[in-house]
């Protein structure tokens, strides 16, 4: 029996994302048989669906547009890292950081012939295992909290502990590796179970579970974008002109709070002091992380094309740990890893997701890039695997409407 490329790529697709969904527990379970380092095999199934689209190129012999201009910002800017950046782990572990994008990017190509389906009962069943684990570390303290391997001489936790004001407080992780992973994949996986079924009930109940798991899971950024998501989606047949450019909107937002951030502290430090506490991690983001990213990249690179992949955000937290900044916000690890150009090509591509034709069954996508734009004003979105691999998908979506021209002034969903 001939296996399709398309199908092995679906397959790796769904093993991933189960993996993901079971992260801190599996890794866990392999760390007591002294198996830990098997863990990372899963990040090959990137690189699989990388190497059957280049199959696909390679035996067609034709390559679409979109493919050269993401080939040519990822090649300029990995060798721009290779000189610019103290050493080649940090390119490394950038360029496997960026996998899922490319990934997502590519297999669109494949749901786009209609080769592969991806299922939206599959998605919500990961929604439900998602919550359910959430649910369960509410009332149970799961071994995998705070536990800690080590591979290849370096200490990674199977689940993320995490600290404020010296002192060290639990966050609900579910089956996952850390509160933002779980609170990420749940926000996710419910905006495709909310296109599964027609019942307004239903759906209604699925957003209302969601929005107390993530409650619970105190993750304040996904909470709001989810929440601003969700306002958008019931708002969509009303004003979808306006929606569609929300995602840009929203990237501009994540350039100007980064760019003006003092100027923006010196407006909130004036108000009320109720305010000030409300918002402390938002504060502390304009006083310290954005104004420090910014002078990393001026200082360690340059404006033009930032540090190179890798240069800024998780990668520095094992080779960099000196210059280590979390990079919360899209803007600025953008410009960190890919640079202006890269800057620029997110633009375009945002830009034009507002000019593009929305069918009903294409929807979801728009649905993600609301979500994961809206988030990246203050979150560094493009570190966890699950909004980047959704988002490359999205924007494979938007390219392809690009390319074949699909363009309205009025954005009529058919």
């Amino acid at each position: 029996m001939k296996v399709k490329l398309s199908s092995i790529a679906l397959f790796f697709l769904y093993f991933y994302l189960v993996t993901e969904t079971f992260g801190g527990l599996l890794l866990y379970v392999l760390s007591l048989v002294g198996l830990e380092s098997l863990f990372y095999i899963r990040d090959l199934s990137f690189i699989v669906i990388i190497f059957l689209y280049l199959i696909v190129v390679a035996t067609k012999l034709k390559i679409r547009k979109g493919d050269l201009i993401l080939f040519f910002i990822f090649i300029i800017q990995f060798l721009w890292g290779l000189i610019n950046l103290p050493n080649i782990y940090l390119v490394l572990f950038g360029v496997k950081l960026f996998l899922p994008l490319f990934a997502g990017y590519f297999i669109y190509y494949f749901y786009e012939q209609d080769e592969i389906k991806i299922s939206k009962t599959f998605i919500y069943s990961l929604w439900i295992v998602s919550v359910g684990g959430v649910l369960m570390n509410y009332f149970i303290y799961f071994p995998w909290e705070g536990h800690t391997v080590n591979i290849g001489n370096i200490d990674i936790e199977t689940s993320r502990s995490w600290n404020a004001y010296g002192t060290e407080f639990r966050r609900l992780v579910g089956f996952t590796r850390g509160a933002s992973a779980v609170a990420i994949n749940i926000a996710v996986f419910s905006l495709f179970s909310i296109l599964k079924y027609k019942s307004n009930y239903r759906n209604f109940l699925i957003i209302i579970i969601t929005v107390i798991v993530l409650l619970l899971t105190t993750m304040k950024g996904v909470f709001l974008a989810y929440f601003a998501t969700i306002c958008c989606i019931l708002l969509y047949e009303r004003f979808r002109n306006i929606i569609h450019y929300v995602p840009l909107a929203s990237f501009i937002i994540s350039a100007i709070v980064v760019l003006f951030s003092n100027i923006l502290l010196y407006i909130f430090l004036t108000q009320n002091q109720l305010i000030f506490i409300a918002i402390y991690s938002f504060l502390d983001r304009m006083y310290r992380v954005w104004p420090e990213g910014v002078s990393l990249i001026m200082e360690n690179g340059n404006a033009i094309f930032g540090r190179g992949i890798g240069g800024i955000g998780v990668s520095q937290i094992y080779f960099e740990s000196h210059n280590y900044n979390p990079a919360d916000n899209l803007f600025l690890h953008i410009w960190g890893n890919f640079g202006m150009i890269g800057v620029a090509a997110l633009l375009y591509v945002l830009y034009f997701l507002g000019r593009v034709k929305i069918q009903l069954k294409e929807i979801v996508f728009v649905y993600i890039v609301l979500l994961f734009t809206i988030n990246g004003i203050t979150s560094a979105v493009t570190s966890n695997a699950i909004y980047n691999l959704f988002f490359g998908v999205s924007i494979g979506f938007i390219i392809s409407k690009i390319n074949e021209k699909g363009i309205s002034n009025n954005n009529n969903q058919k």
